[in-house]
């Protein structure tokens, strides 16, 4: 399949795209980005692949123009960046987990 950039395609697929994921230091949460949103699983340790049947949450994130990393701080906290010039990078602080 061609590569096609976000802007030739239909609006929703923003929201489908995946550009980032990442497993939080302890093992317990899965968190998957596109360009627009993040979606989050808790993990059993014990079956670790298991939440791809489970239904996940939404994750809120700083606005950016077009996401494209993430990745978990040792406190739950999110780091996000985007593309762009500059490109920001953003704390998205949730709180004690």
């Amino acid at each position: 399949m061609p590569f096609a950039p976000p802007e030739a395609l239909p609006p929703v697929a923003a929201f489908r795209q995946t550009t980032s994921g990442a497993w939080s230091a302890d093992g317990r949460r899965v968190i998957v980005r596109t360009y627009v949103i993040a979606w989050e699983w808790d993990v059993d340790p014990a079956q670790p692949e298991a939440f791809w049947s489970e239904t996940p949450r939404r994750a809120w994130l700083a606005p950016e123009e077009r996401g494209e990393a993430i990745t978990y701080l040792p406190d739950g906290a999110l780091l996000t960046t985007s593309e762009g010039d500059p490109m920001p990078v953003n704390l998205v602080w949730r709180g004690a987990r």
